[in-house]
């Protein structure tokens, strides 16, 4: 009878994993949400995790000084085969890079290893007659429910005994959140591909500044999807708007793709893209475009949280919806199911002022923010000259806050001496200039910026001057 053999294991995998952690101690988190130490095989490699892990849990630095140290005062320094061995497995990883594939190589071992293990006790104790089908198919299903529940277990954490994370991170202050989706949305013709480009330029040089706006301080690869253009076009644009910013070239690390795929499609290609080559931005031009059908809800809610969970910062360039008359252009929300606000943590409505051969004018209104107040609106030019686009602040007023000073002054003029003004009033002296249901939109707006309300005996709105803020 031939002997069993030892159970699966990836003593390299492991090896990589320790050594990773001692090249670059940030990537124990990584470990620590990933894997279990019984995950480890070799039982010197299940006393080093343990021990990274309480360092790790008492934000413990952890390095090839300050381990052996916490090792030789547990007295399991020797167990491991002392400091050399520590050195030995930073010698023994390639490159602290491919830390997710290292990981995901263990975690394939201790499942087969596992798996391997029950069924050499379910086959001994059926042909020891300890067990019969019935018991045999009862051990095997408890195995696969402990497998279940460790899964879902692993992603509650006790959050007292959780470090304190670090201060959010913005890719654009205030507007762009780190690491979640973001929806810029508007009409067509009104700049939306050249904003993007201008975006992920920014982003790729790092610590630029844009309408008194931080942007990440460090560059970050960014990948481009376009589904709008082509390639030809696109490298115009983003070289135009370089001359722009006095650039000499587009930066390096800002990467180009065109799918060939539906964007349902094509995200599961993404992962690997963007692993190989470490994308933090991934910008999609447009939305409509790649093939997402945006009035089935099931589908919005598949694609937007599967973009959510690559677990980097991307940026959704969208259509609104289509315009009727009478309509408000501030009301206006992205085309198709609400869901794709809803998932987003930031969106971004880009309204036209005003539009020559030579300049844009852009009021851009941040719609949600789920990281904060709104930013305040803000008007963008866009500059088109010879082989240059420039894209900055403007120093025009938009139509909207003309509209506001119209009605401020209306109600400081007419409402000094406890005059009661109300709504009907001031949605009938304006109401043909503006268009009554934006007239009563600006009058909510402007409450408590511009003007107080209250209630009137008969239940009107009755608006007071608040002064000249």
């Amino acid at each position: 009878m031939s002997e069993l053999k030892p159970p699966p294991s990836n003593k390299e995998a492991e090896i990589a994993v320790l050594g990773a952690v001692l090249i670059e101690r940030e990537l124990i988190e990584k470990v620590y949400q990933e894997l279990q130490p019984d995950d480890f095989y070799k039982t010197a490699h299940q006393i080093i995790i343990k021990t990274m892990f309480s360092m790790y849990k008492e934000k413990i630095p952890i390095d090839i000084l300050t381990l052996p140290d916490r090792l030789a005062i547990a007295g399991v320094l020797g167990d491991i085969g002392g400091s050399i061995y520590l050195t030995e497995l930073t010698e023994r990883t390639p490159t602290s890079a491919n830390i997710d594939h290292y990981i995901q190589l263990v975690k394939e071992s201790s499942y087969l290893r596992k798996t391997y293990e029950v069924c050499q006790k379910v086959t001994h104790d059926i042909n020891n007659k300890k067990s019969d089908a019935d018991k045999a198919k009862e051990q095997l299903e408890n195995f696969l429910s402990t497998l279940d529940i460790r899964d879902k277990d692993s992603e509650i954490f006790q959050l007292s005994e959780e470090q304190i994370p670090d201060p959010r991170q913005w890719i654009l202050e205030g507007l762009i959140p780190k690491g979640f989706p973001t929806t810029i949305y508007a009409s067509e013709g009104i700049g939306k591909s050249y904003l993007a480009i201008f975006l992920a330029i920014n982003v790729c040089i790092g610590s630029t500044e844009f309408i008194n706006k931080n942007f990440y301080p460090k560059p970050l690869n960014t990948l481009y999807l376009d589904y709008e253009l082509d390639k030809d076009e696109i490298m115009r644009r983003a070289i135009e708007l370089c001359n722009g910013m006095s650039l000499e070239s587009i930066p390096n690390n800002f990467y180009y793709r065109m799918p060939d795929l539906m964007l349902s499609k094509y995200l599961t290609k993404l992962p690997s893209v963007i692993k190989r080559y470490n994308i933090e931005l991934l910008i999609i031009d447009s939305i409509g475009a790649s093939g997402v059908d945006a009035m089935d809800e099931k589908s919005v809610i598949s694609i937007y949280t599967q973009l959510k969970q690559l677990g980097i910062t991307s940026i959704l360039i969208d259509h609104q919806s289509k315009i009727q008359s009478q309509d408000n252009l501030d009301n206006k929300t992205p085309f198709g199911s609400v869901y794709k606000s809803n998932i987003c943590r930031s969106v971004i409505h880009l309204v036209q002022e005003k539009s020559s051969k030579e300049c844009l004018i852009v009021r851009l209104v941040q719609q949600k923010s789920n990281f904060g107040a709104k930013s305040e609106e803000i008007l963008i030019d866009i500059l088109f000259d010879d082989c240059v686009v420039v894209i900055e602040k403007s120093d025009s007023i938009s139509h909207k806050q003309q509209h506001l000073n119209m009605i401020k002054d209306y109600i400081l003029e007419n409402g000094n001496n406890g005059r009661e003004i109300i709504q009907s009033e001031i949605v009938g002296h304006f109401g043909g200039l503006i268009g009554s249901n934006k007239v009563i939109d600006l009058l909510r707006y402007g409450t408590g910026k511009y003007w107080n309300t209250s209630r009137g005996t008969n239940n009107s709105i009755i608006y007071q001057p608040l002064g000249d803020a």
